[in-house]
């Protein structure tokens, strides 16, 4: 049994288990992979003392640094997270593991827009993460879905490999920073349709073309491409949790209060998963510490 299971390995979860080294705790971190959300953010230019460096660059950061106390680390899927017996009881797709309290930084996922097609082209043109597959469209015509922050850096990264980049909205204009929509206009690659609503990916082994339809004009329109990345929002990754605990909240996020905890003593939450209104990675390390001095607070009370 440990004293404390971190749940997680971007922003949030690795700054719980510095300050979790630093204490002693008798902890570990149970996460995917080694990066995490971070590592599949693109080019962060608004994380503090780092002007310009990209979201696995700053994850490897994070990594290094922690590393130094080197700490329990075990790579596994979590599938279910459940209370046992005053404790909790994780299971993931290989062992179990119980611990006197947990934090759960599992971070969010990218939804989809459930339209014909998308299931049946995802890596087959369709992606949701173009730090990872930006490369492969090297040269090529790609699409980016939405209006949003993630969206115009995906698109500002694509055009710097990409023949030619379409950025499709659903809404009449752009919706992120004005330094980020600001940088749209150097780039000649880049093209923006707006006011559109997708209703098709097509293609034959690979995506092709898009379908869409003008929401003005009502009249359908093809967009052919090598490739789509869809980036209309995130959902938080709490599939594992056990609803009965009572911690979601109706978007699925987990409800904290302002140091991390949830109505359930032992068990914490931090960065994009939590109730947060903001979802930044400045954010998500900053909750990550709050949550992880409020678990060691209640494991000396316990």
């Amino acid at each position: 049994m440990y004293d404390l299971i971190i749940i997680g390995s971007s922003s949030a979860g690795m700054s719980a288990a510095l300050y979790a080294a630093r204490a002693g705790a008798d902890f570990m971190v149970i996460a995917e992979d080694e990066s995490g959300e971070t590592g599949r953010a693109g080019f962060v230019e608004n994380y503090l003392g780092f002007p310009g460096i990209s979201g696995f660059d700053l994850a490897i950061k994070f990594k290094e640094h922690l590393s130094s106390y080197q700490p329990k680390m075990v790579f596994q899927k979590v599938v279910s997270l459940k209370k046992d017996n005053g404790n909790f009881l994780i299971k993931t797709d290989k062992e179990e593991f119980i611990s006197k309290s947990v934090i759960v930084a599992t971070g969010s996922v990218a939804q989809r827009i459930y339209v014909k097609g998308e299931k049946e082209f995802f890596n087959k043109g369709i992606s949701y993460c173009e730090t990872c597959d930006g490369p492969l469209f090297r040269d090529k015509k790609v699409a980016v879905v939405g209006g949003g922050n993630s969206a115009i850096k995906a698109a500002l990264s694509l055009a710097d490999i990409c023949k030619e980049v379409t950025i499709l909205s659903i809404t009449s204009e752009l919706r992120g920073e004005k330094i980020m929509t600001d940088k749209l206009k150097n780039k000649k690659n880049i093209k923006m349709i707006f006011e559109t609503k997708i209703l098709e990916f097509k293609g034959d082994k690979m995506l092709k073309n898009i379908l869409y339809q003008d929401l003005k004009t009502s009249k359908e329109n093809s967009l052919e491409i090598d490739g789509a990345f869809i980036y209309v929002g995130f959902l938080p990754n709490t599939s594992f949790i056990d609803k009965s605990l009572g911690i979601l909240n109706e978007k699925g996020e987990i409800v904290i209060d302002k140091t991390g905890k949830t109505n359930i003593p032992g068990l914490f939450a931090a960065g994009n998963v939590a109730d947060f209104p903001y979802k930044q990675i400045s954010i998500a390390v900053g909750s990550g510490t709050l949550a992880c001095l409020a678990a060691l607070d209640y494991l000396k009370q316990k």
